[in-house]
């Protein structure tokens, strides 16, 4: 039987800037299932892309181990399954990510960066407010962040005196925001058939829900909520790893930055619960918590971000209370939650999610080549992964021995002055 179906549905009316490459890219395969694999494979290089950005723009050749902290909390295994899928979310979350990182690193440089900074975080901002529908809000939210931690009088000076890049990198958000705003007119808004009024009757709800929309923001794969979990075990690793970043960059946090921090938390929390209420009602959501992890999770890394860029910014002021191998421990337990979380996927397509723990000789279904070679390469990611933050923790030593080698050969060919004063 042949003809046309039509189906409702309410992704139709989606921003169509994350669906661009995987569109593009898909027109390049010759039947439906290799279009949708050729898209996936769009979106994951946009992800990419996106990603080695952030991490370039963290990196501290002086403090390599500390600015990379903030990265390994906050790429959570939600964030890169939900890139691994045809979905507008994942470009939403990795180009917040993107323009956090940019944003910081303004901060970092206090204001002067160098110009490819400024356009980086043009075009990441600019992706980020025509992303979905909240992208708009996390782009102004990530800008009041680096003002509050810059402060005002900064801000403007470091744009005045940037010239063209910072108001390159303002016309491109600003463009994106317009692109959203636009968009929205012209698909129309959703429409409830009961009266936004009633929110409040869901307020205690949502609270309730927070551990789950917590547990979601890390690992809750499948439809909706999620139907496939990463298991307690990966839970508590990661909200340990968090929980220890969040301590650790409190403890050393300016006034200022403490501020920053903890107003970026609780509204967070009261933007969930009430919007969240709020989307229960308008779109009828009444059998679920009318939001999903994944839906804050482009606030959230801008959270794990600034407490990374705290920690790193003044970590030295724990002296020998900070832990010399924190980025190995956090890489370790990252590796171990990544893995944790595909083989609990894989589980549930082999086996389903009631089936063995050790799914391999029961599997019912597999991908191609089997279950093997893939698992293989995801345990050598988490491998290098580990060396990495070995590499990134250990090189900072060996810088210091170089420099106290040149040092001393200097001082062996120069003659102190005999008078006791030192040059």
């Amino acid at each position: 039987m042949t003809g046309y179906v039509v189906l409702p549905t309410y992704v139709g009316n989606y921003e169509p800037t994350m669906y661009f490459v995987p569109g593009i890219v898909a027109r390049l395969a010759s039947n439906d299932v290799d279009g949708l694999r050729l898209a996936r494979l769009g979106e994951l290089l946009v992800a990419l892309l996106l990603l080695t950005a952030a991490a370039l723009l963290l990196v501290d050749r002086h403090a390599v181990a500390l600015s990379l902290v903030g990265l390994v909390i906050t790429a959570t295994p939600m964030v890169i399954y939900v890139n691994s899928m045809l979905n507008p979310n994942g470009g939403e979350i990795v180009s917040s990510l993107c323009f956090a990182a940019a944003m910081l690193r303004i901060w970092r440089d206090q204001g002067e960066p160098a110009k490819w900074i400024w356009l980086v975080a043009g075009i990441a901002g600019a992706l980020l407010a025509s992303s979905r529908v909240f992208g708009p809000l996390w782009a102004a939210i990530t800008v009041a962040t680096t003002v509050a931690l810059l402060g005002p009088r900064s801000s403007l000076r470091a744009v005045r005196k940037a010239g063209w890049p910072a108001l390159t990198a303002i016309g491109l958000v600003a463009a994106g925001v317009l692109a959203d705003l636009a968009w929205w007119q012209l698909v129309g808004q959703p429409r409830s058939r009961v009266p936004l009024s009633t929110f409040p009757r869901y307020l205690w709800t949502l609270v309730n829900d927070l551990p789950q929309l917590f547990e979601q923001q890390i690992g809750a794969f499948g439809w909706g909520e999620g139907n496939i979990s990463m298991s307690a075990p990966g839970y508590i690793v990661w909200n340990a790893m968090v929980l220890t970043v969040l301590v650790l960059s409190t403890l050393v946090a300016s006034a200022r930055q403490r501020l920053v921090l903890f107003t970026l938390i609780a509204a967070n929390l009261l933007f969930t619960v009430v919007v969240g209420s709020m989307m229960r009602v308008l779109f009828d959501f009444a059998g679920g918590t009318g939001i999903l992890g994944r839906y804050i999770l482009p606030w959230s890394v801008v959270i794990t971000l600034t407490a990374g860029e705290i920690l790193r910014r003044n970590g030295t002021r724990l002296g020998s209370l900070l832990p010399r191998n924190l980025l190995v421990y956090l890489v370790v337990g990252a590796g171990f939650c990544h893995v944790l979380s595909l083989w609990m996927a894989a589980r549930r397509f082999a086996v389903g999610t009631n089936g063995r723990l050790f799914f391999l000789p029961d599997s019912q279904w597999s991908p191609h080549f089997g279950w093997a070679p893939w698992l293989v390469l995801a345990g050598l990611a988490a491998l290098m992964m580990v060396a990495a933050g070995v590499l990134a923790t250990r090189l900072p030593a060996a810088m210091d021995v170089a420099t106290v080698r040149n040092l001393e050969a200097v001082t062996s060919r120069t003659p102190l002055p005999t008078d006791g004063s030192v040059t």
